[in-house]
This record gives C-alpha cells, structure tokens and sequence, in this order.
C-alpha cells in the first residue's frame, strides 16, 4: 500500500507563503494499489446521497415537492406560496459543516508523494418533512472577493427572481408554445457542446438548454432551470447532458441530468451553495464531478449509476477548472487561484470512497514580482492533458506550462499570449490556445515531451513549439470543441456568437448570433424580418423562420434603445437586390440611440441613409407616422419631436410631456376614426408620469391637434413602499413603465397598464371619455403589445413571466422560461407569432389561434377578429329567431289548421334584419307537446322521443324546426346556436329552406 505524509494542505497552507512549500517528486503509480488491474473497479457497499435528487418523469413535470418554484409545473393552476415558517427552519447542508477534513495519517516515508486522504463523511438520514421548502441561505459574514480571472463563472447581476405566483397550463391546453430561441450566452463557461461523431449540438441561452440540428436548424429545447446556466457537459455515449444553474433567492443551485433523445430530465442534484464553475464527466462515464463558485469551492464527485453523492472536498482556492485525466484510472487535476495546481485521486480500495489530493510545486519562473519585492502566483485558468504524459496548463497573464504528470512537476512553459488564456485543446502534436484577448492560435507541441529530459537531450525537435496559424473573433473566448484531427471545430465567444472554424481554409462562419447586452426594442415586417435593438449599440436583422441574422448595423459607444419599421404603404422602401422578389420591398428602419441621434438605415444596400439629431437627450421611443411621412420620437426629458425623414429636418417639436421619460409612442393606421371628433389621423405618447396625450394629424397639411388627455392616478409611494419624493422625476423612471396602445378590436378604445392603485388593464373610450372596464392583473406589468386579428394582449413582467390576456373575458395565462425581466413583447403580423426579449435572448413562440386555452379564470378560445364577429352577428340573429318562435310560434292563438308555409315578405329579408318582418302563421295545435332538453341527458334519447312526438302530430320539417328551436334551454340551446354558426351568414335563402338545413345540419352533427 501506499504510505502518506502527514499535510494538512487546505487548512494549513491559506497563511503559509507560497514560495516556502516544497514537495518531493511524484513516484510512477506503478508502485501504488493499482500495480495489478482489476477487471471491474470496487463499488462502495452503500452509497448515501448527500444531496437531495428529485426524479422526474418529463421536462415539465417534477415529483418534488422542495422545487416548486425552480422548474416550470404542468398544472393548470400553479400556485408557489413561500410560508414565514420557512425561514426560521435551519439549513440542512449536505456534508458536515466540521467533518469533512478528516485525515488518515500512516507511517511518514520522505520518498514517497504527500497525499491527503479524505473520508466521505458519514451522514445520518434526515427524513423529509411533509411540507418541505428550500430553506434560505445564510450570508457570509465576510464578502468573498470575486476571481480576477476571466475564466472564472459569474452570475449576471439580475434585481427579480421568478415570481412565486404564477398560472399555467398544461401543453395540451396552452396558448403559446415555444418555437426557437434566438441568441447564445455568452456569460456562460464551457456552456456548448459539439460532438463531430455524432452530430450533438447544444449550447445555452439564458435558462433554457438548446439542441440544434445542424443540417436542418431544428431546435429542441430543455427546459427545467429558473436560473442562468453557467455550464454543460456530456457522456463520452453522448446519451446524457448535465446541465448546471446558480442560486438567487429562495431559488437554491440545481444540476438537471437529461436524456436527450426522450428530452426529459432524469435526477435534479442539489448541493452547491452558489454557482457551479466546472461539470465533468469521466472518460468511463462512472463519476460526474461538479465544483463550486469562489464562494464556495467545493469539489463533489457523484455517481452517474445512481447520482448519489460519493464523497465532497473543498479546496482552499477557488477552482477555475478541472479534468479528468483520459490516460489513467481515476485520477483528475485542478487549477486556479494562488497558482493552485492539485493532482487528485479517487480511492476506491475501501468502503468509503475518498479523494487524495497532492499539491504540485510552482516554479520561481511563474511568480509574479512586484515593485516592492513581493511576489504573487499566477492564476493558473485552464488545462489540457496530452499523452506522453503532459500536461499543459494555462495562465492569465499569457504563458502556458507543460507539467509531467509522472512527478507533477513543471519542466517548461512559454508565452502564448498576451491576455489570460481561457481554453486548451490538444491532438496529437497540435496545441490549440483561446483567449480573453479573441485570439484562437495553432501551435506545434511535436517534442515538447523531450524537453523533460536530463542533459542534451532537452532540445526539441525541429519544427517543435512553433505557431501555426492564429485566427481572431469577435469576443473573448468562453466555450470550445473541435474533431479529433483539429481540423474544424465550434468557438464560443462573450458577445453572443457561436462560430464554425475550418483551419484547412481559413474560414469562420457563423452558426449562432444573439445580443450581448439587454435587448431594448423589437419590431417585425411582415411575418419575415425581425429587427432588434440593444444597449451594445447593434440594430440587428433577423429572418423569424430560420433565426439567420441578416445584417447588423452597429453604432460604437452608443446604446440603440428604441426602432420602428415604416409602414408598407409609406412608399419609403428599400432598393430590393437581386436575390429578392421583385413584389417585395423592404421598408427602412428608424432606431433611436442614447445620445439622442436618430438614424434611419436602409436594409438591402446595408447603409445608414439619414441621421439626425433632435434630442439633447437619449431617445426612448420612436415609430413612423401611419403614412410614413413623419418620424416621431420621444426623450427622456418629456419632448416629442417630429422630423421628416427625407430632408432629416424637425418640424415640430411639442412639451406637453415635458420632465419625465417618454415610455411610449403608438400610431393608429385608422383614418376617419369616430371618435366624437373629426380625427382623420390618430397617434399617441405616454410617459412615465402616467400620462397620455392622443393627437389627430395630417402631417401633409401641417395639422397636429390634441385630442385627448389622460391621467391616471396612482399612490405616492413606490411598488416596495418607498416614498415618492414631489416634483422627482428621476423617482417616475423606478416605477413600472405607463404603456399606451390603439386597440385594432375596438376603433375608440385606448388600452393602457402602469403604476396605480391595482395591477390593471384599463380599457378608455375616446368617444365616452372614461375607462370602460378594466382586467385585473397579479403583476405590474413592463411590456405590453395586442395586434389586428388576434384576441390576445402580450404582457411581461419584471418576475419573469410572459402573460397571455384575453381581451374580451379577461382570463390569461402565464409562461415561464426567460431568465430575466420579460422588457419587450411583440406580434407578429396577424398574431401568427409572438417575439418577447428577456436581456439578451430572444423566444419565438407560437400562439394558439383556434385552441381551447384552460386557465385559472373563464376558458377561452383564441380566434380570430373575423370569426368573432361572424359569431356575435350570428348570435344576433338566432335570438331574433328564438324571441320569434317563443313569442308567436307556440301560442294557442296563432295554431291554426293550414298548409303550414311560411311566407316571407316579398323582399325576403335577410335572417338577420328580418326581426320585423310579417309572418303569417297559422298552424294545428299540437296532440302531444315534446318536453324540454337542457343537455343533461343524452342526445339520442331526445333525438327519438322528439321524432315520435313529431309522427304523432304529423309535422313538417319547418313545424319541427320551430318546435325544436322553442324547447332547448341553457347549454343545449347555446351549443346548438354555435352549431349553426357556419350556415346562418352564408345561406341568406328563404327562411323556410334555411330552417330544413338547420334540423339536417343540427341532428347530423349531434349523431358525428
């Protein structure tokens, strides 16, 4: 066995000098317990989870009952209550909170490597409450400085967790559905995977995990997390994807574990603290190791046959990565802070799997001097096992070390850069570097292995340690993978962009593009562009269908925080090219930046054709004029100006709103509205004083006059009971945003959210001048957006939640899956898709036109404006029928023995305005009076008892439509009226025709 001296590295070495620890050199594992190889390693006899694994049994559903708000629940009322017992329970942490540092000490031999041997810690089961939560966790009570190193995870500063309230529905019954995601994230480490044997493909993008088929663009998506992803990793099968997200709030850290052809998540793992830096699986797919944040840098090593918890360690130094090492069994080595360099091993020999660790020694080369004499470690950031028993190791300050890992000791090292390295890659004799600075280099390492040897022989062959080839992107390098001949490979960069790169020719195209910074606007042409705007200054163009970015217009040092299509029929359109239809041109663009330019671009010539300047301040909201002639835009100090886009020239410029922020600008493409005064052309501006200005304008002649002007009140003080100081302006930009839309259902109805007494939809009519009713919401709402021909109101909110309204019922749903607030939502052309923007990712959803949503109020039907109406005028007319029927038709007075036609008048009127027509009714009193059907019993037993009572009295189809008609009650009547929708506006025949159809139609489809 091997014999260990006693070092207590991790509770020792945090006040000892790194210059003074020394240990002797590494021995061959050939004397060590794994001298013979055993066919099949040791398995612990028990194996105790340390950390909580919940089951699953698809995305959308998980059987735990301490999760409820971190993955997205498929019940058609979903309520997450946090109770006040809650945070008095005491933290149940995995591991002991003094007990995972014990040592085994055997016999002291100075020739043999120090190890540290730690004994997984023996945890009594705890049995689960009944009601149990996630308990909150307890701040440090000093503040861990982050990591300097680039390579090293940080969770985006984010100010909302997921609301603990929401409402969903199943998939089956919900209105939208997840299409595509646009956007990679670039805050993420090592957070895409690339498999070249078999085509797996998958990458972040906020909370959501994307697999992306390369030769047909289909997405399929994972989701299960609540917050951002820092990292994923795969199985050598490429049958199962780890995924981990960080802690915020009440929501505790999660690593789901997914199957990724049934695309369901199999265990959830929870035991980090905070983030999780590193996943790693190893080369035999028996163990998974995760590691801690700088907070909590705690090396876990889970068993992928179970995921139960083996054993934990926690370094001394934050972690910045770890590796398997593919050439031998069991071991693995880690990097990071204080020129940390650890050489572990995972025993297996006993009962209690252990981790031994050996701390390698620095050289004096790699120590950084300062001007006083003293001397710091390098942060070493990434690492890299190559055979011949190498490792290379990189660094942030540039240089990359080769270690022998027979002794752990290093035996040369180089600057490859001049910024941190972040990410190494090594196959067979190539050595591929990728930087913070966006550098990808090719270097030869043919030799490098000599270079160890004593005496001459440490020159290295021709040829050796040379650049090859260097390439530059667009950001820094977060995330890498490429085939085993390093031909080609996939490159993730900071900013967004997920790169293809084929070293033979030199190329890099681009596969995945999204936004870096919060996405500010979007706007849509058409059902086939999409443009969006951001604060890193980009206006990009995108196509819907494919998620290809077209173009990008980037302006530097500029946030772009507002855009607008023109209008189609403005007749101000690009030049088509070649490649396009002749019939389709694409209208130009008007985006809005923070110094308060305005530039129009023009989409197909890739060029800016006018800039402006009408603002001092930034620009918070722009839109054409509905016949394109004007500009119209909006500060952040209250003034509205109005330019025109061909000479670039303000015509006017109006304070109504002047003091507060601009939050919206909306143009009617309505002429000659009625709405109680002659307004041929409407549009409107909100700020964020909660007030609304309306205005009627014809910009041909110069007119532009107030309509209306709207205030709605609210309590002085904020959303978190703070108080509103008066005349503060600033304090408006804190609150939620007033937001101002032209309703397409209705012509004179305003629809409008913001802050006020009660979290609401109001709806104001122009023409009465009041708010008609109002939709209550359980949110303050941040973006808000309804569209021609679809029934619906988007509404997002700061916690996360995508909000489907009816506008008629007022029954809605809710929709998770974005990581941030959700800060712009908007319609395509006829509701076909509904595009929301949480940061920097972009969701395409699908909405449900036709389908039968279940919510937690009245269910409703998504239709369309054309079938509503279709519906109303039907129901109009069926009441005339029925008031007819009921009122004449079976009265004793008006049975009469005749003929039984029905005689219309001789302009035949219409069904619909025929209420007053003269009818001439003289029928037999009835033998035998049918009963009555109210839809409780079957069908077909009123079907027959309705015929044999119509033998019995010898009637005629009309007779017996009437009767019919006259004896349904509640539902059955209802569900009758809905069956004849589809004949009543289309037939427009004689009323006695029309009623022989109706009975046909009606016991044909209640047979059907």
């Amino acid at each position: 066995g091997r014999e260990y001296r006693e070092k207590n590295y991790f509770t020792a070495h945090a006040e000892k000098p790194f210059e003074h620890i020394k240990s002797p050199g590494r021995k061959s594992l050939g004397e060590s317990f794994l001298d013979l190889p055993r066919r099949t390693p040791p398995r612990p006899t028990s194996v105790g989870s340390l950390g909580r694994i919940e089951d699953l049994s698809s995305i959308r559903k998980l059987s735990n009952e301490e999760d409820e708000d971190s993955v997205s629940i498929t019940s058609a009322r979903e309520e997450i209550l946090v109770g006040p017992e809650l945070r008095d329970q005491p933290k149940v942490h995995a591991r002991e909170n003094n007990g995972y540092v014990q040592v085994e000490i055997e016999e002291n031999n100075s020739s043999m490597q120090p190890h540290i041997r730690y004994k997984s810690p023996v945890h009594t089961p705890i049995k689960k409450s009944a009601a149990s939560e996630r308990t909150p966790k307890k701040k440090p009570s000093s503040e861990t400085p982050k990591p300097g190193a680039f390579k090293h995870f940080v969770q985006r500063e984010k100010s909302f967790g997921m609301a603990q309230r929401r409402y969903t529905a199943p998939p089956n019954q919900a209105g939208l559905k997840l299409k595509a995601v646009i956007g990679y994230n670039g805050n993420g480490r090592s957070n895409m995977i690339w498999q070249p044997d078999t085509g797996v493909f998958a990458y972040t993008s906020g909370s959501i995990v994307i697999l992306e088929d390369l030769n047909t663009s289909e997405q399929k998506h994972l989701a299960g997390h609540v917050e951002e992803i820092s990292t994923i990793a795969i199985q050598n099968d490429c049958q199962v994807l780890a995924s981990a997200s960080g802690s915020f709030g009440m929501t505790g850290s999660q690593i789901c574990i997914w199957d990724i052809h049934q695309l369901v998540c199999r265990k959830v793992l929870n035991h980090h603290e905070y983030d999780v830096v590193c996943l790693t699986y190893s080369r035999d797919d028996r163990f998974l190791i995760s590691v801690g944040d700088f907070r909590d840098p705690t090396i876990v090593v889970w068993s992928t046959h179970s995921y139960g918890l083996l054993t934990t360690s926690r370094a001394a130094h934050p972690i910045h990565e770890l590796k398997w090492d593919p050439y031998t069994v069991n071991e693995f080595a880690s990097v990071g802070r204080n020129g940390a360099v650890l050489f572990w091993l995972l025993d297996e020999t006993s009962n209690n799997i252990s981790l031994n660790v050996h701390e390698a020694e620095l050289p004096d080369e790699l120590f950084k001097t300062h001007h006083g004499g003293s001397r710091d470690p390098v942060e070493f950031t990434c690492l890299e096992y190559a055979g011949d028993s190498t490792l290379f190791i990189g660094s942030n300050n540039g240089n990359v070390s080769a270690w022998d890992t027979r002794h752990n000791s290093c035996f040369m090292h180089w600057e490859a850069d001049s910024s941190e390295i972040d990410f190494l890659v090594c196959r067979g004799g190539q050595l591929l570097t990728g930087s913070k600075g966006r550098n990808l280099r090719m270097w030869s390492v043919v030799g490098v292995g000599e270079m160890r040897l004593p005496g001459d022989h440490n020159s290295m062959r021709n040829g050796g340690l040379t650049m090859e080839d260097e390439m530059n992107l667009d950001g820094s390098i977060v995330s890498l993978a490429f085939d085993d001949a390093m031909d080609m490979g996939i490159v993730g960069t900071s900013v967004g962009t997920l790169w293809y790169i084929n070293w033979g020719e030199r190329t890099s195209v681009r596969l995945v593009s999204g936004h870096k910074n919060k996405v500010n606007g979007l706007s849509v042409y058409e059902n086939e562009l999409l443009a969006s705007c951001a604060d890193d200054g980009g206006l990009r163009i995108w196509y819907i269908n494919s998620r290809e970015q077209v173009l990008q217009f980037q302006v530097k040092d500029q946030a772009c925080t507002c855009l607008s299509f023109a209008p189609k029929s403005s007749g101000i359109t690009a030049v088509p090219t070649e490649s396009q239809k002749p019939d389709k041109n694409v209208p130009y663009i008007v985006a809005g930046y923070s110094d308060g330019t305005v530039r129009m671009f023009d989409v197909n010539k890739v060029e800016m054709a006018l800039k402006m300047h009408p603002h001092a301040v930034a620009v918070t909201a722009i839109s054409f004029s509905s016949d394109g002639h004007m500009i119209i835009s909006g500060g952040s100090d209250g003034l509205i100006a109005v330019s025109s886009p061909t000479t670039g020239m303000t015509v006017r410029v109006i304070t109504d709103h002047k003091g507060t922020s601009i939050t919206s600008i909306e143009v009617s493409n309505k002429q000659d509205q009625d709405v109680g005064i002659s307004a041929p052309l409407l549009w409107l501006a909100a700020s964020a004083d909660r007030r609304v200005s309306v205005w009627s304008s014809d910009w041909s002649k110069d007119f532009c006059e107030l309509v209306d002007w709207l205030s709605f009140p609210a309590p002085a003080f904020t959303p978190d009971g703070s108080i509103i100081p008066k005349e503060d302006q600033v304090s408006f930009n804190r609150l939620p945003p007033s937001l101002a839309k032209f309703s397409p259902e209705e012509p004179d109805i305003i629809i409008y959210t913001g802050y006020g007494m009660n979290k609401q939809i109001q709806f104001y009519s122009l023409s009465q001048r009041k708010v008609v009713r109002t939709v209550a919401l359980t949110h303050w709402s941040t973006s808000l957006d309804i569209v021609l021909d679809c029934p619906l109101i988007a509404v997002g909110a700061n916690e996360r939640l995508l909000k489907v309204v009816d506008y008629y019922e007022g029954s809605f749903q809710d929709f998770i899956g974005h990581n941030d607030s959700v800060q712009v939502v908007k319609f395509s052309k006829g509701g076909k898709c509904l595009l929301t923007a949480s940061h920097s990712e972009i969701f395409v959803w699908e909405t449900g036109l036709g389908t039968t949503l279940q919510t937690s109020t009245p269910t409703f039907k998504v239709q369309s404006r054309s079938q509503l109406k279709e519906i109303e005028n039907l129901e109009r007319e069926c009441k005339a029928l029925e008031s007819q029927i009921q009122g004449n038709l079976t009265s004793p007075e008006n049975v009469a023995n005749t003929s039984g036609n029905i005689n219309y008048q001789e302009n035949r009127r219409s069904l619909g305005y025929g209420a007053n027509a003269n009818l001439n009714r003289n029928f037999q009193k009835p033998l035998v009076r049918p009963a009555t059907y109210d839809g409780s019993e079957p069908w077909e037993d009123f079907r027959v008892h309705f015929e044999l009572v119509a033998e019995i009295n010898s009637w005629t189809e009309d007779q017996k439509a009437m009767f019919l008609a006259s004896n349904l009650r509640g539902s059955a009547q209802a569900a009758c009226i809905k069956e004849l929708s589809g004949e009543i506006r289309e037939m427009k025949v004689e009323l006695d025709s029309l009623k022989r159809k109706r009975v046909e139609r009606l016991f044909n489809r209640q047979d059907s």
